[in-house]
């Protein structure tokens, strides 16, 4: 975590999202990718959801600095989340997780710079201060990866076949 005594606390909220994200990843690593976290959900599928949410956020961050309106889809939430999982499966892992840190970096550039200071993701919900935002994408993600270390399965010493 980088620190000075100049931070804002969107800084730090954003060097703790980075930590989260970092965090999955570890534990990601530690799983095969089909292992099933839920009856309809694998570890690759969480890391398909998370990829896809943090590019939709940084699409919707950006519309807003450019003085557009970011068009949010009609549908229902889980039918959102499934289309986002279902988007994000034909790339490899490594792809995935370059196409996470990217939008990291640029939610991290276009806030820090105070552009933007309120967010919302989808149709008909209120939006959040953008602090507030950070906080709850960050407790997201630390759901996820918590749920994953549940179905631990350490595969270090174990070869796929």
């Amino acid at each position: 975590m980088r620190y000075n005594h100049r931070m804002s606390p969107n800084s730090l909220l954003l060097d703790k999202l980075s930590e989260s994200l970092e965090n999955f990843i570890d534990e990601y690593k530690l799983h095969y990718p089909n292992d099933k976290i839920s009856s309809t959900w694998t570890v690759r599928d969480v890391l398909c959801h998370i990829t896809y949410w943090h590019r939709y956020y940084v699409k919707n961050i950006s519309a807003q600095v450019n003085g557009g309106k970011f068009l949010l889809p009609k549908i229902k939430f889980q039918v959102l989340n499934q289309k986002g999982v279902e988007k994000m499966r034909n790339f490899s892992d490594d792809k995935l997780f370059s196409m996470l840190f990217s939008a990291q970096k640029k939610m991290e550039e276009v806030i820090l710079k105070n552009k933007v200071t309120k967010m919302t993701y989808r149709e008909g919900s209120n939006p959040y201060d953008i602090s507030r935002f950070i906080f709850i994408v960050n407790r997201h993600i630390g759901s996820h990866t918590r749920g994953i270390r549940k179905r631990r399965r350490v595969k270090t010493f174990i070869k796929r076949i």
